[in-house]
């Protein structure tokens, strides 16, 4: 299992100061989440949200709180997952409710989980590439999330 309280010195920002690492989830906080989401969080989100309730870099004028999320807090999720299902549940009903991004690039592509009928994330990171999203119906998935990371911390660590 990933050691998330090395990530600080890990971001490639100017210095480890720039990077904004909220604190950490209780085990209540990330249960009620998932229970609003629907989802069981794998073992390596749940351990990165509790170790850190997101990381992003300060950027004023951004969010109310001034901070550009990579990794949104907790009470973030269901919001970046409402703007993905809102993107393509006209076309891809059973995408929309089967994607849940972790990951905001803060371009419209995210990059987060496939979710089983059972709520489970299913094994790697997928990414979804909003330039490669076309409003079509007959759309391949593959066309538009794609396998990005065998784990989330192949994405957020270098070398891990």
């Amino acid at each position: 299992m990933t050691d998330w309280s090395q990530l600080p010195s890990q971001i490639p920002t100017d210095s480890e100061s720039d990077a904004v690492f909220g604190q950490p989830a209780s085990e209540e906080e990330i249960s009620r989440i998932e229970g609003e989401l629907g989802v069981r969080f794998p073992a390596e989100l749940r351990s990165l949200y509790g170790t850190f309730n997101g990381f992003g870099v300060p950027y004023p004028g951004w969010s109310d709180d001034d901070v550009m999320w990579l990794v949104p807090p907790l009470s973030r999720l269901p919001s970046l997952r409402g703007d993905f299902q809102e993107a393509v549940s006209e076309t891809h009903p059973d995408v929309a409710s089967r994607y849940l991004p972790v990951i905001d690039y803060a371009n419209g592509d995210t990059a987060g989980y496939l979710i089983d009928e059972q709520g489970i994330a299913a094994d790697g990171i997928f990414s979804f590439e909003h330039e490669s999203f076309e409003v079509r119906s007959d759309q391949p998935l593959d066309e538009f999330i794609q396998p990005a990371a065998e784990k989330l911390a192949d994405l957020l660590i270098p070398d891990e």
